[in-house]
């Protein structure tokens, strides 16, 4: 079974973070995310810093996605804001009430915990509220039975 945690509320303080914003078809995203992973560790330790957390994709379009032109944000945790370089962007993600679950699979199988979710969300009066955010902890290294990622979706109170 894919998903390995109950649903759990929370709420998620302020993340620093460098991001890549990319419009792209999914089948990309693996490649990308290893290549700009390389780039952007690299560019933190300039600062003699580390990454905080495990990378995260951010997508906008999550409720109706369409997979041969996504819209995300390839996001780096780090402790403090960095400044921007190039495609490298500084962001600070602002505080949010969210659910997340856990998911072992491939990336292209998580719609029935999305779908599973967003009920969640609904049946507790609440509403989806900006983009979800799947983070990667093992990236896409492994293979697609074996991903282990964090899904998150913030809400708000209706």
């Amino acid at each position: 079974m894919p998903k390995l945690t109950n649903i759990i509320e929370r709420y998620q303080t302020a993340q620093p973070v460098l991001l890549v914003r990319v419009y792209l078809p999914m089948e990309e995203l693996p490649d990308l995310f290893e290549e700009y992973s390389a780039r952007v560790s690299s560019y933190v330790k300039q600062f003699g810093e580390e990454l905080t957390d495990v990378p995260f994709v951010i997508y906008y379009d999550y409720l109706s996605m369409d997979m041969e032109q996504v819209d995300i944000e390839i996001c780096y945790p780090v402790s403090r804001s960095l400044p921007s370089k190039n495609e490298i962007i500084s962001k600070i993600i602002p505080p949010s009430k969210i659910i997340f679950s856990m998911h072992k699979g491939s990336y292209t199988d998580t719609s029935p915990l999305y779908g599973e979710m967003t009920t969640w969300i609904m049946e507790k009066g609440y509403e989806p509220q900006g983009p979800s955010y799947e983070y990667y902890f093992n990236g896409f290294t492994y293979p697609g039975y074996d991903q282990l990622i964090k899904v998150v979706i913030p809400f708000k109170e209706g």
